[in-house]
């Protein structure tokens, strides 16, 4: 497989986020030597791309996946989940995991490569609404994602998220979009509708209040 890594160790500090959009270095590696990379050396990483600045425009492919899971579900609820144990490539423990905060990255390893990034981005909101606690920030195509050096709570896995259970997730999102679509255009109709009602409605009214003044002015005269 194919991705960027960035020298930036662990999370970035205040001086390092600046540096982040550029130096980034592509890599061709096995699934298990980007594990390492990530959570034993804790590099950054995204996406291959075509020059070392890293932006969406450069962009040429991504087959490992990332949700960001900060709260709301714990190591064991993810080690129970059936999409999991069936699709997941593994889990690492961030920095700022404790006790009683579990944050947790889980990956997920595409069948093949994703080269183009709307659908990439479709991926990610699909596993987003399988992990409704999901950071929903993170679903840009070259987003990085630090690496946890020497991490001692992970899990690596060989399953792959298939090409099947890709289509799935992308035609979940393309039917949610859809309805929110149809959803957002019989809102309007509905607005357009009572607008062109209320103003029917007053002109009616206004026009009664006009006869009314002429019956009030011929009986006077």
């Amino acid at each position: 497989m194919k991705l960027s890594i960035h020298n930036t160790v662990g999370k970035a500090t205040k001086e390092q986020l600046s540096q982040l959009g550029d130096n980034w270095l592509n890599v061709e590696c096995t699934y298990e030597q980007a594990f390492e990379l990530i959570t034993f050396d804790g590099v950054a990483t995204s996406a291959e791309l075509w020059t070392d600045n890293r932006c969406d425009a450069n962009f040429v492919s991504r087959q490992l996946i990332m949700i960001d899971i900060d709260d709301g579900m714990t190591i064991q609820d993810l080690i129970n989940d059936e999409f999991y144990n069936k699709y997941g490539a593994g889990f690492y423990a961030t920095p700022s995991f404790t006790d009683r905060n579990h944050r947790f990255r889980i990956i997920f390893r595409l069948e093949r490569k994703e080269t183009d990034k709307e659908r990439y981005k479709k991926i990610v909101q699909g596993l987003m609404h399988v992990y409704n606690h999901a950071d929903v920030a993170c679903k840009d195509a070259t987003r990085l994602y630090y690496g946890t050096p020497k991490c001692e709570i992970r899990e690596y896995r060989t399953a792959l998220l298939t090409d099947d259970a890709v289509e799935s997730l992308i035609e979940y999102v393309d039917v949610k979009e859809q309805q929110e679509i149809e959803t957002l255009a019989a809102a309007q109709i509905a607005e357009v509708t009572k607008r062109k009602a209320e103003s029917e409605r007053a002109a009616t009214e206004a026009k009664i209040d006009m006869e009314r003044s002429i019956q009030a002015a011929e009986v006077e005269r």
